[in-house]
């Protein structure tokens, strides 16, 4: 996959190898509030295209965005197509998709005092590997 911002937002695209179609999701894991998803792996779950978490491993469909493995935890998914070579995705308006999905100056796993952008409120972790 690949990480796409589009003002405050960023999503992840993806080619599925299984099927050759292409899919596209908030790229933050609604687990931990990361930016990760557009390095996670793609798999099946039967019949179903699925995107894991490449740090926790939690599980949504490409298709619906609903969570597999905690059905607790939801993606927002856009519709996307190809065109002359080119993948177009069908997005809300900017600043619907900021109010819901955006970030201001995000820090990352590292900033001060948070895990996770300041997006989720918890104290900082110290991620040790």
């Amino acid at each position: 996959g690949g990480a796409v911002k589009v003002s405050k937002t960023e999503l992840s695209v993806f080619q599925s190898a299984a099927s050759g179609k292409w899919y596209a999701s908030q790229n933050s894991c609604p687990h931990k509030q990361l930016q990760v998803l557009s390095r996670g792996l793609l798999g099946m779950h039967g019949q179903v295209p699925k995107v894991a978490c490449p740090i926790h491993k939690n599980t949504y469909s490409l298709e619906t965005g609903k969570g597999i493995s905690n059905p607790g935890l939801n993606l927002a998914v856009f519709d996307v197509k190809t065109a002359d070579g080119r993948v177009l995705l069908h997005l809300p308006p900017t600043e619907v998709l900021d109010q819901f999905l955006g970030r201001d100056a995000p820090e990352g796993n590292h900033g001060p005092g948070s895990s996770c952008g300041g997006a989720c409120g918890e104290e900082r972790k110290d991620l040790q590997w």
